[in-house]
């Protein structure tokens, strides 16, 4: 391992995006560089960098946060194409050497409490082995693009484990069941828990190198494949499958080739899991797409949110790339930010590589500076933060409308997350028993917001007494109408029906929601029983990971609140972003989410 000089740091706050309250912070490559941001991971406080040098020598430099700045935590050097894939989980992490002229490997990393130490070399039989990997707690997929089983270059990728990130063991060899030779399965692969997806972007399934993606599940340790996606409009050279990832029940799938109104602009494809199979939920696609763009050179899913890399689209100057940040609102997916580098410069290839945190957005830029062969690296926060947000209540007195129907206000209130005055469309939605909605209900309004202002708003509801009996859900948006969503909150209330349902128990068992939303630093939560009975109501992070037990224990009849102080399980306070909490009593589950912003 080499010695490696430390990059330097800038910091500054992006005015000129479209979410002003995000933060760039921008690690430029060490001198000289040549590369640098070929590949990004990061984990919790830890960015890992690759950069190719074109000398056929690759490096990769470890980063912890230290507040709003990234630190120097020191690298590694090898020849070949060391650098050219890279990702870390928890305290290891993996750096891929996809040598073309012998066989690659890839190299691990253990953090011991101070410092990042290279641990082992695991090797591969072909070349360009590692040439993609994934790495999940003690578990890695390597993809390696030119193994022949399926005959030449048809490639595989390899699943490996570990106890102590320095003993890899080959667990299983995932193939597309109709691999043929020059598909270059495992050209990207990712995993979560037991689901993977490997692409195979020079695959023929929808005409020649138009790409796929194969899903597979593991069970007793062997990996299955379950099934083989296109995009519904995949087309020949497409290279549908040259990025992919995958977060729980969602994957998302570059084709940075696809003609969408303009040649090579490229898209992505989220896949929603139903069961055994994979359903294309959404096409994504740059609002301001270009020719050339390859929109899903690079792509990254967690949870609502998905960043997608364009390499050559127009950030700050032509060509000098860009990258999109999409949320998910129920079964759609909205742009609601464009990144690019506040010092872009002319094909920089900002965006040919993306990760992202709970907290972080990391894009690799790796031909910018110096002639367009150092490269930088920049790391965006607050990105899960939008412009505004937007909360939602029906006082419990009218969460039950008798028959005869009612009129009564609820409660709307807005929050300016900006430095600026912000003009910004609202509406609402109501969602009947049966599933359809009425929208908007209710605007759209465009309320004008002062720099960081609150404002709470009353508009009124009449529920006639011909409506429908049962649950009603009632939806607020903030964004642009009728598309673009920066935020939105629920409540509901409950029609009786005739026939002396009136004298039924008003005081049913239910979550009311929490106050303040958003909030810093703590938040108090409210419910109802209508009964005596065990309540268990817990707050998880995006992911689904537990952060805070809340309640969990027996609660007698009547209203109920309790305060999360903003700490987790062990005592530490927890990151700016979105919460979710639950409560189970019985029968009754209710989930809801809140917004931590500090």
């Amino acid at each position: 391992m080499k010695p490696l000089v430390a990059p330097v740091l800038l910091s500054l706050v992006i005015s000129s995006l479209s979410f002003s309250q995000i933060t760039e912070t921008k690690i430029a490559g060490p001198e000289p560089a040549d590369g640098f941001g070929a590949a990004v991971a990061i984990e919790g406080d830890y960015i890992l960098v690759g950069e190719l040098v074109n000398k056929g020598e690759g490096r990769g430099y470890f980063y912890q946060r230290d507040g709003e700045d990234w630190t120097f935590e020191g690298g590694s050097s090898h020849y070949d194409r060391f650098g050219a894939a890279a990702d870390v989980s928890g305290n290891i992490a993996l750096i891929g050497d996809s040598d073309r002229d012998g066989g690659g490997a890839f190299f691990s990393y253990v953090h011991n409490g101070a410092i990042w130490q290279e641990t082992a070399r695991t090797e591969g039989g072909e070349p360009l082995f590692a040439n993609s990997l994934c790495i999940v707690g003690t578990s890695a997929l390597i993809g390696s693009i030119y193994e022949d089983f399926n005959g030449t270059n048809s490639g595989a990728a390899i699943t490996y484990t570990t106890t102590t990130g320095s003993d890899w063991t080959p667990e299983d060899t995932l193939l597309a069941d109709d691999g043929v030779a020059s598909d270059e399965f495992g050209s990207s692969v990712s995993f979560d828990g037991d689901l993977a997806v490997v692409g195979s972007h020079l695959s023929d399934a929808a005409g020649s190198n138009s790409g796929s993606a194969y899903f597979f599940r593991r069970s007793g340790g062997m990996w299955n494949q379950i099934v083989k996606l296109t995009a519904k409009d995949t087309a020949p050279a497409d290279r549908f499958g040259t990025s992919v990832s995958i977060s729980g029940e969602y994957a998302l799938v570059g084709s940075p080739f696809a003609d969408t109104e303009q040649p090579n602009s490229g898209a992505a494809y989220v896949f929603r899991r139903d069961g055994s199979n994979w359903i294309e939920q959404a096409k994504l696609v740059a609002k301001d797409r270009g020719p050339g763009d390859h929109f899903g050179i690079a792509v990254r899913i967690l949870g609502d949110y998905a960043v997608v890399g364009t390499e050559t689209g127009d950030g700050l100057v032509a060509n000098s790339g860009t990258a999109y940040i999409f949320r998910r609102e129920a079964s759609s997916w909205y742009q609601v930010v464009e990144l690019y580098a506040s010092d872009g410069e002319e094909n920089q290839e900002f965006g040919r590589s993306v990760d992202i945190s709970d907290d972080y957005v990391v894009v690799g830029a790796p031909a910018s500076g110096n002639g367009g062969v150092d490269g930088s690296v920049y790391v965006y926060s607050g990105y899960n933060v939008g412009q505004a947000s937007i909360t939602i209540s029906i006082d419990s007195t009218y969460q039950t409308v008798p028959p005869q129907g009612a009129t009564f206000p609820y409660d709307v209130t807005f929050t300016n997350n900006t430095a600026d005055t912000l003009a910004i469309d609202f509406w609402t939605k109501l969602v009947r028993p049966d599933g359809s909605s009425v929208d908007p209900l209710l605007g759209p309004k465009t309320p004008v917001l002062g720099p960081h202002a609150v404002v709470d708003k009353s508009p009124i509801m009449t529920v006639p007494g011909n409506r429908d009996p049962g649950e009603y859900l009632l939806i607020a948006y903030v964004g642009t109408y009728p598309g673009d969503t920066v935020d939105t909150d629920t409540t509901g209330f409950t029609k009786l029906a005739s026939g002396g349902e009136e004298e039924q128990v008003l005081e049913t068992t239910r979550l009311e929601g929490n106050h303040p939303n958003p909030f810093n630093p703590s938040t108090t939560f409210s419910y109802v029983l209508s009964e005596p009975g065990l309540v268990s109501l817990k707050v998880y992070n995006t992911l689904g990971q537990l952060v805070r037990t809340i309640v969990d224990g027996q609660k007698p009849e009547g209203h109920h609140e309790a305060v999360w102080d903003g700490r987790n399980e062990t005592g530490a306070s927890v990151a700016s972003g979105i919460y979710i909490y639950r409560m189970i009593s019985g029968s009754f589950v209710q989930t809801k989410k809140m917004l931590l912003m500090k």
